[in-house]
């Protein structure tokens, strides 16, 4: 359970967060394809990033350019294993 963020501005330990009620702008800054599904509380599911189909196939897909979320956040790497 998390709420829904815009986005997250990093200046070394410090994290300056902007919340939204947007589920596609908050699946566009999770890490993971299967990270950016959401269900509301009526069960209904978003799936921006084809997350759903990345699970059925076994898949661990970054969302967006690896490297960079790498940057933003090197811990990310262990997710992925």
């Amino acid at each position: 359970v998390t709420t829904l963020k815009r986005s997250i501005t990093r200046h070394g330990k410090d994290v300056a967060v902007e919340f939204t009620d947007d589920w596609s702008i908050d699946a566009k800054q999770r890490d993971l394809s299967i990270n950016s599904l959401s269900m509301d509380a009526h069960g209904i599911v978003y799936d921006y990033l084809n997350g759903m189909d990345d699970l059925k196939m076994n898949r661990i897909r970054f969302n967006g350019n690896i490297s960079k979320r790498l940057e933003e956040n090197p811990i990310r790497i262990l997710r992925y294993f």
